[in-house]
């Protein structure tokens, strides 16, 4: 294993600086003082310095907006400190009841030009709850969208492209339209509908040059792309208390070169749990992953990683993978998990190696139970157990990892 897995976020946490407090309950300016806190987190994060610790007080209500940092950095003897109080961000807005038309009884539709990559992941929420209409980002089982409006049924949706042009053409933005039904005798409004804010790509994001930033005690909910995105020459990164729920893309993503660890880590309900590409380099302490739709683990390419310690309760369409590509090198350390297929899982769920190029695998106390497919019960440090035999300690670590650390409320999970 690379010295990034193992020794490289043993940070001493000496914090000399000051807080910068945040209050999103309060309205007009305000300079970071306890007294007078900014009213969003981007005025924080303009004036943050080493030392300093960016305190997000608690709101009574979800926060419509997002963590974005670009070329922040501490040090070693002074990281920066940002600490969410457990507050859900929100990456959803309401519809537009002005923007739709209703073209027939309970049929409504808008048009618009928007970018492909918008539409393929695009998802609506009904009554609070995640509308993707079988479909999700990785993997291979992933639904079309109805590809006629009036064959729509109650509670459905789909979106169509108006432009004409062949399906292969390049062009990014392209006219559309969206179309959803609404139950019988359900109002506009009763439906409670919503969709990603496009303005909010990602719940927590990290790019540029940032190093020894902690991010701590945040719930990210619905966004568009990932919960949690790193990208750029980022490192030393250190993420505590964190929680993706029901998000478009992954839960978290390290991409290119960057350096990431995270500690007390839940997944719910978004399309991949972890998804690692290029050449991040990342370690996991305390997973806990439920409802995911298309892959709980996704490790490609020449990313060194390690999950250690954590229950995963496989319900997605394509399981967990690990891959690589020829002339590519992979270190992976799995230990103390435990891996469970849900009752009604697709029969895919499994966890797969996929590796061509080079796989330097450590695994220990893997154990899977209703694993039905793949290559992994073959790998030493795998064990195949009994139905039933994880139960009390997948429950165990659901509470002291979901509940408990990240804090999440049992009525946000469904």
């Amino acid at each position: 294993m690379r010295k990034i897995l193992m020794l490289g976020f043993l940070l001493p946490f000496l914090l000399l600086g000051r807080d910068i407090v945040v209050d999103y309950s309060r309205k007009g300016a305000g300079d970071g003082s306890t007294e007078k806190p900014f009213p969003r987190f981007a005025l924080a994060a303009r004036i943050a310095k080493p030392g300093d610790r960016i305190l997000i007080l608690p709101s009574d209500k979800p926060i419509r907006d997002n963590i974005s940092v670009k070329d922040l950095a501490g040090t070693q003897e002074q990281p920066i400190v940002i600490d969410g109080s457990h507050n859900i961000f929100l990456g959803s807005k309401p519809l537009v009841r002005s923007q739709w038309e209703e073209v027939s009884p309970g049929l409504w539709k808008r048009s618009m030009k928007t970018g492909t990559n918008m539409v393929a992941r695009y998802y609506m929420i009904w009554n609070g709850r995640i509308n993707r209409m079988g479909r999700f980002s990785k993997g291979v089982g992933s639904a079309s969208l109805v590809a006629d409006e009036k064959l729509l049924k109650p509670g459905e949706w789909t979106i169509l492209d108006r432009s004409g042009l062949p399906p292969k053409d390049k062009t990014r933005f392209r006219d559309f339209d969206f179309f959803f039904r609404l139950p019988e005798g359900v109002s506009f409004e009763e439906a409670r509908l919503e969709e990603p804010d496009f303005r909010l790509v990602d719940g927590v994001s990290a790019r540029g040059a940032c190093a020894y930033v902690t991010f701590r005690n945040i719930i990210v909910k619905n966004f568009f792309n990932d919960g949690f995105n790193i990208h750029g020459q980022c490192h030393h990164l250190l993420y505590e208390n964190v929680a993706a729920l029901y998000c478009g893309d992954d839960g978290v993503s390290a991409h290119e070169a960057c350096e990431i660890r995270m500690k007390n880590y839940a997944a719910v309900g978004c399309s991949t749990g972890i998804c690692h590409i290029t050449n991040a380099r990342c370690v996991h302490e305390n997973v806990y992953m439920e409802k995911i739709a298309g892959r709980e683990l996704s490790l490609h390419n020449n990313t060194a990683n390690a999950v250690i310690r954590g229950a995963i309760r496989l319900t997605s369409s394509e399981g967990c993978l690990v891959k690589n590509s020829p002339n590519e090198r992979q270190e992976c350390e799995l230990r103390n998990l435990a891996i469970r297929q849900e009752e009604g899982a697709g029969r895919k769920a499994a966890f797969v190696f996929n590796c061509r190029g080079k796989l330097e695998l450590k695994a220990e106390g893997v154990r899977l139970e209703n694993v039905t497919s793949g290559n992994a019960a073959k790998q030493p440090g795998f064990q195949s157990v009994p139905a039933g035999s994880l139960d009390a300690e997948i429950e165990k670590l659901r509470k002291e990892i979901l509940l408990d650390a990240c804090k999440v409320p049992e009525n946000e999970i469904y």
